[in-house]
């Protein structure tokens, strides 16, 4: 999503803002028809994201992430859709996911390990947010 710039905040849920993340790729997997599918970031913290997609996903529902920043990667990401939101932009339609990351579930395998790779790629998104403020 072009153009996004600034921290995202939902002061009612959130402890930590979220970071809106221009560079990160992502790709989703859900059973069944679902698939694996690329997907667009809004908005991205150590703790979750929002996403876009072009169907609509039930929540709660869990899913598989990949997470990509720059050179660093995080494969096998377990999470839990918990909304989906219809949206509309440039005359198509698509869906808004606020995703939470689940990495004290039992699905999840090298908790440790992703915990420390979330907290990097957050800090690359800061880096890249203060980045392209100061342009």
């Amino acid at each position: 999503m072009a153009g996004h710039s600034v921290e995202v905040r939902c002061s009612e849920r959130r402890t930590q803002p979220r970071i809106a993340c221009n560079g990160m790729r992502a790709t989703l997997r859900a059973k069944g028809r679902w698939g694996k599918t690329e997907v667009s970031v809004i908005d991205f913290n150590r703790h979750g994201m929002s996403i876009l997609v072009d169907r609509p996903l039930e929540a709660p529902k869990g899913v598989r992430l990949c997470l990509e920043l720059d050179e660093l990667k995080l494969q096998d990401l377990y999470a839990v859709i918990h909304n989906c939101r219809s949206t509309e932009a440039h005359g198509m339609k698509s869906f808004r996911l606020g995703v939470q990351f689940r990495t004290d579930a039992t699905d999840q395998f090298d908790r440790t390990e992703v915990e420390q790779t979330l907290a990097a790629l957050e800090r690359l998104a800061y880096a890249a947010m203060r980045l392209a403020q100061t342009d």
